[in-house]
């Protein structure tokens, strides 16, 4: 069975200026049956990524919520613009993130008494449910949006990067270095080719 979103109420974000659709009200779908489900649009923003990204960053995508056994599967995708430093020539480029996430929130309350519920020490903290059904996405998107950057990326395909010996940005203008490289330990092997050939 699938439920349309407006089962779900979006909760205010008090450290933002407007309603943020990254933290959702999903009590009544903790009161449906397993296998319950519910599409939802993930819309808003992350704050200081890293140094090449402070201030806002927006991103935006789908996420699909189910009741399981134990909580609530979230399951998603999401896509953004980041700053990023191309690991040929050091440049900033603005580059297209994408990336799938899944994790399961287990709640924190009963949600007809309204109850604790333990909780296990090493269950991560971010993927509790809050009391009044609050679950928050932002933490999480921020994990996931930080190791989907992490990978060397390139600005341009045909980028030339920078010159080993002297440094220069290659793509920007060029250098008399000689770059040509030869293994000190294959050097001796060179020698007596040579003299073999004389």
């Amino acid at each position: 069975m699938t439920y349309s979103s407006s089962l779900l109420i979006m909760l205010p974000d008090a450290t933002s200026f407007r309603i943020t659709k990254m933290i959702y009200d999903v009590s009544r779908l903790l009161e449906q049956t397993i296998g319950v489900s519910c599409r939802c649009e993930i819309e808003g923003h992350l704050v200081d990524i890293d140094e090449s990204n402070p201030g806002i960053t927006r991103l935006a995508g789908t996420v699909r919520f189910t009741r399981t056994v134990e909580g609530i599967l979230a399951r998603g995708e999401v896509h953004l613009v980041m700053t990023r430093r191309c690991c040929r020539c050091l440049e900033s480029f603005e580059d297209r993130i994408e990336f799938s996430f899944e994790e399961e929130f287990v709640p924190s309350a009963d949600v007809e008494t309204g109850a604790s519920l333990p909780i296990e020490e090493e269950h991560d903290e971010d993927l509790v449910i809050g009391p009044e059904g609050a679950l928050d996405l932002r933490e999480i998107l921020r994990q996931y949006t930080v190791m989907a950057s992490s990978a060397p990326a390139v600005g341009d395909p045909d980028c030339k990067g920078l010159c080993p010996i002297c440094g220069v940005n290659l793509n920007e203008e060029s250098c008399d270095c000689e770059r040509s490289f030869i293994d000190p330990r294959m050097a001796v092997l060179g020698q007596l080719l040579e003299e073999e050939k004389t």
